[in-house]
């Protein structure tokens, strides 16, 4: 006969004071679930793919919001070509300009990307009275610092301001763009700074970034000569010491066109615009060059 449902309940309630407590097993971290067949290697590399998507969404919305503050002004540039007109032959005599290379062979219509050497302040000048077209040059901020200085320079002659403080880079990218959009010729200076010592300094994005934007053909226009005329520092320039403008021909990186993102393709695309250059400038400068690369990182990348 089976003892009382009371007694039953009594006997369970003293047999769990008795027992003693089991230990609680350790928490195993759940891992997420693979998929039957998936390798590990696989569902790595989708993850990774995942969180560039990601990264690569967060810079098109902060690319969205500097393209709505991008500066807009481009004349017809009626003032520059006037200008133009009345300092050419001055400029070339005083500074004995002598035009070497493919300068007949620059178009004169439609997009087109000027690269050059930055050694003296008077080099937009003498590549502007060379350049058989009005340029739009990329110049660093201080230029715009008065309001006439960037009346004359922003509003009357449509250059664009490098402010690089605030995303400015990649505002002056925005407009350089905007501006081979509407057909107008853009001048970089890749180095993005004077030389100190009239050698070749390392490429900055710049230049490569807008190439790789637009997929446009990029002409190297170097000065050979300025740094004696006129240095960094010198309060003026010397007249009639012979500055050759030398034209090379355009490179073009077709199949790596919509890359401008990619930092691996602009660094070696940057380096060998600027080996270009260094050939036009002579051998000396071109090994100077390689030996630039070589002390601060090894070529990522190699370009045909």
């Amino acid at each position: 006969m089976s003892p009382p449902a009371a007694t039953q309940r009594l006997v369970a309630v003293k047999r769990r004071k008795t027992t003693p407590a089991q230990p609680a097993e350790p928490a195993v971290a759940e891992r997420p679930p693979v998929r039957a067949g998936v390798p590990v290697d696989a569902r790595e590399e989708r993850l990774m793919r995942e969180e560039d998507a990601r990264r690569a969404k967060m810079a098109a919305e902060e690319l969205a919001r500097i393209r709505a503050t991008a500066p807009r002004s481009f004349g017809k540039f009626r003032v520059y070509r006037l200008v133009v007109l009345l300092l050419k032959l001055p400029v070339r005599l005083f500074f004995g300009v002598r035009r070497r290379g493919a300068y007949r062979s620059i178009p004169k219509r439609g997009p087109l990307v000027v690269v050059s050497n930055h050694v003296s302040a008077y080099d937009p000048l003498v590549l502007a009275a060379t350049v058989a077209r009005p340029v739009t040059f990329l110049a660093k901020s201080y230029v715009f610092r008065t309001r006439f200085t960037h009346w004359f320079f922003h509003d009357l002659f449509s250059q664009i301001k490098v402010d690089r403080q605030a995303h400015g880079n990649e505002a002056a990218i925005i407009s350089a763009l905007r501006a081979l959009k509407n057909g107008q010729c853009v001048c970089v200076y890749p180095e993005g700074a004077r030389t100190r010592t009239g050698r070749l300094c390392r490429a900055r994005s710049g230049a490569a970034r807008i190439a790789l934007a637009t997929g446009e053909p990029v002409w190297p226009v170097v000065t050979k000569g300025m740094y004696e005329v006129a240095p960094r520092g010198a309060r003026f320039p010397k007249v009639w010491k012979g500055v050759e403008v030398i034209v090379g021909p355009p490179l073009a990186f077709p199949n790596l066109h919509g890359k401008e993102n990619d930092k691996k393709v602009v660094r070696a695309v940057a380096d060998q615009i600027m080996l270009e250059m260094a050939k036009l400038l002579g051998p000396e400068e071109e090994a100077h060059y390689r030996e630039v690369i070589e002390k601060e990182e090894p070529p990522l990348l190699a370009v045909d």
